[in-house]
């Protein structure tokens, strides 16, 4: 049996998903049911084999009790139906269309086939029927009938085509287009699948029913959408399945549109800047391009919504067998907020951007050539019918554009699902943020298994990226690397990528103006170096102090004083890494790229590491980024003036080494700070998952995660701009946070205000180093100082170890100075 081209173009989709997720079993499919992703098309691509006794069967075992029936008039009328298929059907409801009844009209009144059910219609016409409703044409100026003459007019374009682009031709040339021409643009626009419904269109026009099959469709997804039910159209007309799988694209497309809208209207920093469209785009009077963090629009699908699943059932017969094609797609209640958009703004996708519309898609050609990017615009209409369309609507309408809601699921596998196994994989790969821009930590080693690992790999979201250390892939189990496989995945920081050639740093400083804003992600890579030097920096120290090399210990006790105890294992790896080893910076590397990658992209990004030093510099990186977007949030906050500040003297604790003028301090409570911070920010994962003991039965994991934002774009900038300060406007000041330090509950921490002193890299407090290529020449010093003071905060529990063990070896020297001075 030949294959249509909407079935053709639907299997195209199918191999070739937007990307594939792997998610435990659901546990509340009804009975009988296979489960379905949210918001996809489903179905079969070859003709199953089909009897009305068997679909009766599966009606009763697996249809829901208010399961409804929209029947197609060639259902109806074509060849004569078992009377179990209607005792089924009867049991739950069956709409008829006002269009499909004015088909019916001869079958009503002169039966040759199902003349049984015949005589039920016309009864419940004439009196009534509780499973048989008969729904008008819509008429009235109702959100539903406006919604319905809205999609109905977009799928006739297809009808009309022949008619519209005639007079176009005409208009353009001055002359009678010739047949072939017009058919030759026609095919040009709709392709093979619209050539169907175009040349059914131009054999049908005039007639009273031209629009009954659209009508049926649309009629079908907006009962389903406003009432929650599930619906199926049974028809053995082709025609349907291509006008609901168009549908299917208009509604969900318009949907994300409305959805993102939303999110844009609530916080614009959610979004990334604006780009420029390469083409001619003349559906638009004005517009805004603008990249959106990866897969926003699965991100702003609402928490809370009920499924509507949408059937198109077909019956084919060959050769006196009977076959069926079946189309569905998961919709849920929450799209009828597009109907009612659509109602009150006379075409636009949302009501909340103040008469600029939101396109997902703003041409057929941009899913694939610009998925990143959305449209907000001025827009262009037409009028058809008097109904009045978006150009842009209408150009999605005509063309085989299809694309969107294509997702692969597969379920974990049974030799990975165990409970257990699922359970480690759920606590491995998601963390429950108590709070904003919160670190979350495991607090002590967990003990799992290589397959539950490997299943929170695969259990990520499908966009997420991950970042392997080149040490770690040569002892990655080969289940480990399979899962790796169904993501983009890169080894760092050598830029030699084991499944996808992705370089170092790549798409990492897209987001901003030009080369030179580097030096951002120079900066922090920077800061990082130099906790890592930091032993070399006591280390010189010492040296001008005692006029001699210092000791190996001492320069331990020396950088004790000012850090915590496990930072001696970073400082004594560096301080005996050979001066030709290039890798000695390849944990600040990964670190900053994954914390750009996350920000700048939006994308999630994992860190797969073996040291443990990795993992520190994670929790450094964090924090430093943390007090800074703070920083740059309080500067923002139009009410907050210099006589709110606390004036202090140069000379306090350490101010003379971190700042060149008078000195200011606020004190904020926690709200007070979390109140100055963007509001309804998009929250993006970045995590570190230490990995030990991998060539072993049981690993041991260490998962560390932060939620980064993609409003941190707008600090980088202003550090770009403002010679690394977080603050604009302060008369070359800069503002710093410092977490508090005290037992006042009411006090979050303190905010300084003052004019930088620079540390120069190849100064003695920031040594230089030849394989730390910078294209910055210096960094405030409060931003080291506040890397340093932070150490005595990590809550790993090799550093709780280290801390103990200083703690004896500090008694135990305590006790030999006691015993020396009695």
């Amino acid at each position: 049996m030949k294959i249509d081209p909407t079935t053709q173009h639907f299997k195209a989709q199918i191999d070739k998903p937007d990307f594939t997720r792997t998610l435990a079993e659901p546990t509340d499919t009804p009975a009988n049911r296979n489960p379905v992703p949210r918001l996809c098309k489903s179905g079969n691509i070859e003709p199953l084999p089909f009897s009305y006794e068997d679909y009766a069967q599966a009606i009763d075992s697996s249809s829901l009790k208010d399961h409804v029936f929209f029947l197609d008039t060639c259902f109806l009328k074509r060849d004569e139906i078992p009377q179990c298929f209607w005792d089924a059907i009867l049991q739950r409801t069956i709409c008829i269309t006002d269009l499909v009844d004015y088909e019916l009209r001869h079958w009503q009144s002169n039966a040759s086939v199902n003349k049984g059910f015949r005589d039920l219609y016309l009864d419940a016409k004439a009196n009534g029927h509780t499973a048989i409703q008969f729904l008008p044409a819509p008429s009235t100026d109702s959100i539903e009938d406006k919604a319905t003459r809205h999609y109905v007019t977009l799928l006739s374009l297809r009808k009309e085509i022949f008619n519209i682009v005639r007079s176009q031709l005409e208009s353009e040339k001055g002359v009678v287009p010739t047949e072939i021409d017009v058919q030759a643009q026609v095919h040009k626009l709709v392709r093979d699948r619209g050539m169907q419904i175009a040349s059914k269109g131009k054999k049908d026009a005039g007639k009273q029913n031209f629009l009954a099959d659209e009508y049926l469709i649309v009629q079908a997804f907006v009962f389903a959408i406003t009432s929650g039910r599930d619906v199926t159209v049974l028809t053995r007309d082709r025609d349907l399945s291509e006008q609901f799988y168009k549908t299917v694209y208009l509604v969900d497309t318009h949907y994300r549109s409305l959805l993102l809208a939303d999110a844009y209207a609530e916080q614009p920093l959610n979004f990334y800047s604006e780009h420029e469209l390469q083409g001619s785009f003349p559906a638009f009077d004005q517009v805004r391009s603008v990249k959106i963090p990866a897969g926003m629009e699965y991100r702003v699908l609402p928490g809370g919504f009920k499924f509507a699943n949408i059937h198109v059932d077909r019956v084919v017969e060959s050769n006196s067998d009977l076959s069926m094609f079946s189309l569905r797609f998961c919709a849920e209640t929450e799209m009828a907020r597009v109907f009612a958009a659509k109602a009150n703004t006379d075409g636009l996708n949302t009501e909340k951007l103040g008469g600029w519309n939101l396109h997902r898609c703003p041409h057929p050609t941009m899913p694939t050539s610009f998925p990143s990017l959305i449209a907000i615009s001025k827009d262009k209409y037409c009028e058809f019918n008097g109904v009045r369309l978006p150009l842009v609507d209408t150009e999605l309408a005509l063309t085989p554009c299809e694309r969107g809601a294509a997702i692969a699921t597969k379920a974990a596998a049974e030799d990975l699902a165990s409970q257990d196994t699922l359970q480690q994989a759920i606590r491995i790969s998601s963390f429950k943020i108590p709070q904003r821009l919160t670190v979350v930590d495991s607090r002590e080693f967990s003990r799992t298994s290589v397959a539950a690992v490997s299943l929170a790999i695969e259990m990520m979201e499908p966009w997420t990226r991950f970042l392997v250390t080149s040490e770690l892939i040569s002892l990655l189990p080969n289940e480990m690397r399979d899962a790796l496989s169904t993501h983009d995945c890169c080894v760092l920081p050598s830029g030699k990528d084991a499944m996808n050639a992705v370089k170092l740093q790549a798409n990492v400083i897209e987001i901003f103006e030009s080369e030179d804003d580097r030096k951002i992600v120079d900066y922090y890579s920077a800061l990082l170096a130099h906790r890592k030097m930091f032993g070399r920096v006591c280390e010189l120290e010492l040296q001008k102090e005692l006029n001699r090399a210092p000791t190996t210990n001492q320069i331990r006790r020396r950088l004790q004083d000012y850090c915590d105890a496990s930072c001696w294992l970073r400082a004594k790896d560096y301080l005996e890494r050979s001066i030709d080893d290039s890798s000695v910076f390849d944990d600040e590397k990964i670190v900053v790229d994954a914390f750009f990658r996350a920000i700048c992209n939006g994308r999630e990004t994992v860190i797969l590491t073996q040291r443990r030093e990795v993992v520190e510099q994670f929790l450094t990186m964090a924090k430093v980024i943390e007090s800074h977007y703070r920083s740059w949030a309080i500067a923002m906050e139009k009410g907050l003036g210099l006589s709110q500040y606390e004036r202090k003297d140069l000379d306090g604790p350490g101010f003379e080494n971190c700042f060149q003028s008078n000195v200011y301090r606020l004190k904020l409570s926690k709200e007070a700070v979390n109140a100055a911070m963007p509001r309804k920010s998009l929250e993006i994962d970045v995590q570190c998952w230490l990995l030990e003991d991998l060539l072993q039965k049981q690993v041991r994991a260490y998962p560390v995660g932060f939620p980064v934002e993609p409003a941190m774009v707008e600090l980088f900038k202003t550090k770009s701009q403002e010679l690394l300060r977080s603050a604009k406007g302060l008369d070359g000041r800069n503002l710093h946070f410092q977490w508090a330090g005290t037992n006042d509950a009411n006090m979050f921490g303190q905010f300084w205000l003052a004019t930088d002193r620079m540390i120069k890299i190849g100064s003695d407090y920031f040594p230089s180093d030849p394989r730390l290529q910078l294209s910055i020449a210096e960094v405030p010093a409060m931003d080291l100082v506040i890397m340093t003071a932070h150490e005595k905060q990590l809550p790993f529990p090799w550093a709780v170890q280290a801390r103990a063990e200083k703690l004896r070896e500090d008694r135990k020297r305590s006790r030999k100075r006691n015993r020396r001075s009695s």
